[in-house]
Order: C-alpha cells, then structure tokens, then sequence
C-alpha cells in the first residue's frame, strides 16, 4: 500500500498541467475558490474571454463587409473566426459547468488519496502519464504552430515589397476590420500584438480544454479497470459470506458513483466531445 505522500505526489503528477493552462485561462475549479458552489469570475477569464471576443467581432464584420468574394469569406473563415468561436464555447461552457467540474476533482482527489495496490496504482498511472502527454505535447505543439505563423508574418511584413510600382500595404496578422488606421506606427504594431495574444488564448483554450476532457475520461477508464480487476478477484477470495457481502457492495458503491460520474461528464460536455 502507498502512503499518503506519495498519493499527493501521484495526484499532482496527474493534474498539474490541467490545471496550470486552466488557471492561465480562469477556470480552473478550486476546491476553495467558492465555498458555496457558486460560479465565479476571475480576472483570467474576463480577459480571455474579452480578447477573444473583440478578436471575433472585428473578423465578423470583416467578413460582411467582404461578402461575396469567396476566396476572401473562406480564408477570415478558415484562420480565426471558427477557432475563436468554437474556443470561446468550449471556455464558457467549462466555467458554466464549474460547479459539476469541482465535484469531480473532488472524486478524482478521493480515488488518488484513498489507499490502493500496488497494480491499481500502476493503472491509474499508465492512464496519468498518457493525459499528461496530451496536455504537454497539445500546447506545445498548437502554441509552437502559432508562433511559427506569428513570427513568418512578422518576416513578410517587415521585408518591403511593391505592388504595380506602388509599396504595399502592411498586413495584420489575421485579416479584421478596426475603426482606425492600422497602417500607422504604433496602431499597427499594437493591433498585431493585440491578435497576437487573442489567438494565444484562442489556441490554448482549444487544446488546454479538449485535453483537460481527455483527462478526466482516461480517469474513469483506469477506475473501471480497477474495479474490474476487483470484481474478478471476490470470488477466488476465500471468506466469509459477510466479508463477501460487504465487498460486494462496495464494488457496487463504487461502480454506482463512477456511473454517476460519467453521467456527469457526458451532460455536462456532450457538446464539447462531439
């Protein structure tokens, strides 16, 4: 049997990074952020959430104004505007679902620290090492990609061209519309840097959410394993018919609350899994 010390190591083991990218984005569910279950508003998700929300209106109307040029339509469509909005769902809809998402760190808190074997540890940290790779390998790779296309157009841009014998125009790093002039020093380098961070938030709430899911699911399938092995060994143990019983009902216990648990997630997150 592990020791208490060792269950937090395991536990922080399996959350950590879940848990620094959703703080980055303000909704991580603390046990102690709110006493009463209540929903809250922290300052990392209002400033998520405003620049990714200005970072979409500005391409909407972009997008009206170009309508009807099909390659222009396409290219606002394909590079931001259905990423931020699909992001900024899936960030609203974890914070809505806070109070659910607190009740099952709660539970996964409970599995980690509750005594175990040896084998029952090693299952639940094969499926920990697989979702920590995930939410590593998901903002490293996603975060990578953007800074490579941050940092190409920023090359482009800063390399002077011509046009039919007329210098061209600088181009934002997503194509939007703002109600000033975005060719002046500094309106263009702010509104750069302003895309710049409304598509960090954008990518990191698209991996750091669909990976903190991923997390939780291989959760549920480690304990199901678990019990499964559980059940297996009851009735090659030799005991009592109390003792048998009693297990047998904490396996169903058990089995019960893990059913409720991925009722839970699948209410919750039905939308977000599709």
């Amino acid at each position: 049997m592990e020791t208490s010390m060792s269950a937090a190591r395991d536990l922080e083991f399996a959350i950590e990074w879940n848990r620094i990218i959703l703080r980055f984005l303000g909704i991580w569910p603390d046990q102690n952020s709110s006493k009463s279950g209540n929903r809250t508003l922290s300052f990392n998700f209002l400033f998520a959430m405003f620049f990714m929300f200005c970072f979409n209106v500005s391409q909407m109307i972009h997008l009206v104004m170009m309508w009807g040029q099909l390659d222009m339509i396409i290219e606002i469509l394909a590079k931001a505007i259905a990423a931020t909005a699909i992001a900024l769902l899936k960030l609203i809809s974890v914070w809505y679902n806070s109070k659910v998402l607190r009740s099952m760190l709660a539970h996964i808190t409970e599995d980690w620290m509750t005594p175990k074997s040896k084998r029952e540890r090693e299952v639940m940290l094969k499926n920990a090492r697989i979702a920590r790779m995930l939410s590593i390998g998901g903002i490293f790779l996603i975060l990578v990609t953007l800074g490579l296309y941050i940092f190409i157009n920023v090359i482009v841009n800063l390399q002077p061209g011509t046009k039919n014998g007329t210098v061209s125009r600088r181009q934002l790093l997503y194509r939007a519309y703002f109600p000033f002039d975005t060719e002046k020093t500094p309106n263009y380098e702010l509104t750069c840097i302003v895309q710049s961070v409304a598509a960090m938030y954008t990518a990191t709430s698209y991996s750091g959410i669909d990976t903190f899911l991923a997390m939780l699911v291989l959760h549920l399938c480690a304990q199901f394993t678990n019990l499964q092995f559980t059940l297996k060994n009851l009735v090659t143990e030799h005991g009592t018919e109390i003792e048998f019983r009693k297990n047998l009902a904490c396996i169903v216990n058990k089995h019960e609350r893990l059913n409720r648990f991925a009722v839970s997630m699948e209410k919750s997150f039905n939308m977000l899994l599709l």
